[in-house]
């Protein structure tokens, strides 16, 4: 029992480990500047040299792979670029209508799947068996 614990325990770190590289390479190759994308159209190109070093632009890709790791795991996720928020107390504030659309999706397909599965059952290999599976 423990071992199988202990098994979805790191497959759960592992699959975490390949999302956050896999946002923060696409976070990078989205074509454009996004410093320049922060502050727009018009700004000055001392600003935007100011603000890829307030981002953390300027450092390498290895460095700023790092520092996203490590703020992530301690709950630093940054500032949104869209409200100038934490980006934390962006995800906490719409975290219960989240949870209420999981509980209200999984309720559904409870209420749904089970008859339909025991239906499927009673008629095995026959055609609602076979449509239901589906």
């Amino acid at each position: 029992m423990y071992a199988f614990i202990i098994k979805r325990l790191l497959s759960a770190l592992v699959t975490l480990f390949a999302v956050m590289t896999l946002v923060f390479v696409l976070v990078r190759i989205v074509p454009g500047d996004p410093a320049q994308v922060v502050l727009g159209d018009q700004a000055s190109q001392e600003a935007i040299e100011a603000m890829r070093i307030r981002l953390g632009l300027d450092r390498s890709m290895a460095e700023q792979y790092v520092e996203f790791i490590s703020n992530a795991l301690v709950g630093d996720w940054g500032t949104s670029m869209v409200t100038g928020q934490p980006v934390l107390a962006e995800v906490l504030k719409v975290l219960p209508w989240t949870i209420e659309l999981t509980v209200v999706s999984l309720a559904l397909g409870a209420v749904v799947g089970i008859p339909l599965g025991v239906w499927a059952a009673v008629r095995r290999n026959k055609l609602t068996d076979y449509v239901t599976r589906v």
